[in-house]
């Protein structure tokens, strides 16, 4: 029996051991030789019963095995390559966590939630309950949850947005619906884009940032000037492409995304995204930095609807996203601010249509990626791949301790060039390992070893875990996730 494990303990301070399993004493002594060459701590066992032992307090991360003494020696000639310990996994993140917060005793993992910082020392978290039907605000400070108020009740919201603009006023989008946090108590806005827009409007969201306040859409091609639709394959089933039996051709609308900056008692031009391409398209996160520039990443499909969505049998049943990709692009904010002073319900162009053909440092990327933005360099950190400076693109993937997970890294500036991340991970790194929230910190362009927020198995087996992260401005960061009980979260506060 041969085998070379690597396991790290639940305490991720704590340094990255290696287990080494053999019966022949000499081999095991060779293998333990090789891998502490490398660097590794090693325990080593004769046997199962003493390989249990040592993994009663640890939780296993990799297997290598070796079915015979050829696997063996090429491990070694291979100089322990298999098992080489990536740089981040012996960097500890320079952080320091606070405790567990409950905030919602009820069940959350197909709820909304968005947490905005309104200062240095204060959270809030927004979950749209759809177990309460209620949309709750929970203000957090360090170390405690200072109040709940609930801002609706007898709602089910599909979707939740907050910003804060640039007067330092906190908005919050339900649905559909704008409100405002005068004092203490959510208002309904008496100033919003949704109410005076000429279009349909689906999807809407806030851009973030802290600046003037910017709108993100979608709306159809043809009510705003853009290619109006799309010739499709429909068929039995209602996929495509169909069965043998039923085929025929079906014309869509395409929808568009739309960045809509408000103009104080001026009309809002609305500056559409790709606008020639049959496709759809769809900001999927968007941010300002403090020299008024926009940045976004957004999706061109075929239909916007299936977002996310996969096809079973191949389109007979249902259908899925298809031809997916994925932009990111930059523009100025003055640039979609109103070029004249016209008011809203003046009659030379009351609702002017911009068409973006070109967009600033368009860069096509290679997965669904979320925005971060530090205020004060105006670095861009896209997801756990891609750290832009200006015009220079730098891939940080290769020490990110998140390069497996299927799912989206949130991310955060953190300031001082550096930036939070985090994710559902998986504690085991194995096939049905249990599932925990994974902290990471992107510091001088490499990620440091993940330090683990959640309790093992205290999230869900079977549902959705949702996961929101905001920076305070002050490098310190609240995460808050759903779990089968209710919302929990925690401060991580960066040493100084």
């Amino acid at each position: 029996m041969r085998a070379v494990l690597n396991y790290e303990a639940m305490n991720t301070f704590a340094p990255v051991r290696n287990l080494v399993v053999d019966d022949v004493p000499a081999l095991r002594d060779l293998l333990s030789d090789c891998v502490t060459g490398k660097g590794c701590v090693v325990d080593a066992a004769g046997d199962g019963v003493r390989r249990r032992k040592l993994l009663k307090f640890v939780s296993m991360v990799r297997f290598f095995f070796a079915l015979n003494l050829g696997c063996a020696l090429a491990l070694l000639l291979g100089g322990c390559s298999t098992t080489a310990i990536e740089e981040p996994l012996r960097n500890p993140p320079d952080v320091r966590p606070g405790p567990l917060l409950d905030l919602l005793k009820a069940g959350t993992g197909q709820d909304a939630v968005r947490l905005l910082s309104s200062s240095a020392e204060q959270v809030h978290v927004l979950i749209a309950s759809k177990t309460l039907k209620q949309v709750l605000d929970i203000t957090v400070v360090p170390d405690r949850v200072l109040s709940q108020q609930v801002v609706r009740s007898d709602i089910s919201a599909a979707a939740i947005d907050a910003t804060i603009d640039e007067q330092g006023r906190i908005h919050l989008l339900i649905d559909s619906e704008h409100l405002v946090l005068a004092g203490k108590v959510w208002r309904a806005s008496t100033s919003s884009f949704l109410q005076d827009a000429a279009v349909t409007i689906e999807r809407p969201a806030f851009v973030q940032g802290g600046g003037p306040l910017v709108w993100t859409f979608t709306a159809f091609g043809k009510d705003i000037g853009a290619a109006p639709g799309r010739w499709v394959w429909r068929g039995g089933g209602g996929g495509y492409p169909a069965g043998a039996f039923l085929l025929f051709p079906w014309h869509e609308q395409t929808r568009k995304a739309i960045l809509v900056a408000e103009g104080a008692g001026q009309a809002a031009p609305q500056n559409v995204i790709d606008p020639e391409s049959p496709r759809d398209t769809l900001v999927i996160d968007a941010a300002t930095d403090a020299a008024g520039h926009v940045h976004f990443v957004y999706a061109m499909e075929d239909n916007v609807d299936l977002a996310g969505t996969d096809s079973l049998l191949g389109g007979f049943l249902t259908r899925g996203a298809k031809n997916v990709s994925y932009d990111y692009g930059r523009v100025q904010a003055r640039d979609l601010q109103p070029a004249s002073a016209n008011p809203p319900d003046s009659p030379e162009r009351p609702h002017e249509v911009r068409l973006l053909r070109n967009v600033t440092g368009a860069h096509r990327l290679d997965a669904r990626l979320q925005i971060a933005v530090d205020q004060a360099t105006g670095d861009v950190l896209l997801g756990h791949w891609w750290l832009v400076k200006g015009d220079h693109w730098i891939n940080v993937n290769s020490t990110s301790p998140f390069f497996a997970h299927p799912g989206p890294v949130q991310v955060s500036a953190a300031g001082s060039d550096r930036f939070h991340g985090v994710a559902v991970g998986n504690i085991d790194h194995r096939f049905a390992g249990r599932s925990g929230i994974e902290y990471s910190m992107l510091s001088n362009g490499k990620w440091s070893s993940p330090l683990w927020l959640s309790r093992a198995g205290t999230l869900s087996a079977l549902g959705t875990t949702v996961v929101g992260m905001v920076s305070t401005g002050n490098g310190n960061a609240f995460i808050a996730w759903s779990t089968d009980n209710g919302s929990v979260g925690r401060w991580v506060y960066c040493n100084p």
